[in-house]
């Protein structure tokens, strides 16, 4: 565990430290909340152009929207409750021995295992790619390019660790894609009530 720790640590100081003013601007803009918005805006396209039209377009539209919703949710209150208030690891800008080796951009809560920022991404990106698997820019893993880079921005201001950042990330896909499948259940379901 020593050095998982270690080279967990030795691969944020890294990223920290490949430093300069473009990729300060570009990492910022990566971690701010609202660059979410385009992806929202492909989600809500995505399910419009893969809902199956004709009775009850509606309601399956709102129950994958909820869905979500829901998953999203559901990402930032486990990735809080359930590792950050338990692990209580440190934000690498938190830490006192990283005093001076690390070159933090502010910083966040006191806690960053797991990375809420990349466990919520990576949740929507889990829902969203099978919905625009039609598309090609989705086929080619162009929304877990763009989850990536949020959470590597992440890293490189110093708010938290690589392990932070990977273990949010497979939290998300974890919940993303089980609430794929449950939403597709329920759709499919909706539409054998339609069908009766």
């Amino acid at each position: 565990m020593d050095k998982i720790i270690s080279l967990d640590i030795e691969i944020t100081l890294y990223i920290n430290n490949q430093y300069n003013s473009f990729l300060d601007m570009v990492m910022t803009f990566f971690s701010e909340r609202f660059v979410w918005l385009p992806l929202y805006a492909l989600f809500i396209f995505g399910v419009y152009k893969a809902t199956e039209k004709g009775e009850k377009f509606v309601i399956r539209v709102l129950i994958t929207v909820a869905a979500c919703c829901i998953a999203v949710g559901l990402s930032d209150y486990i990735s809080v409750h359930c590792f950050k208030d338990v692990f209580e690891r440190l934000r690498p800008c938190r830490e006192p021995l990283l005093e001076g080796l690390l070159r933090p951009h502010g910083c966040g809560g006191m806690y960053g295992f797991v990375s809420s920022h990349a466990a919520n991404v990576f949740t929507l990106a889990a829902i969203v790619t099978p919905l625009l698997r039609k598309y090609s820019v989705v086929r080619f893993g162009g929304i877990y390019v763009w989850a990536t880079l949020v959470g590597y921005s992440r890293i490189y201001l110093g708010w938290h660790y690589f392990g932070d950042v990977v273990c949010g990330a497979l939290l998300g896909i974890a919940i993303g894609t089980a609430m794929f499948y449950l939403c597709r259940f329920v759709t499919q379901k909706c539409s054998m009530n339609v069908s009766r």
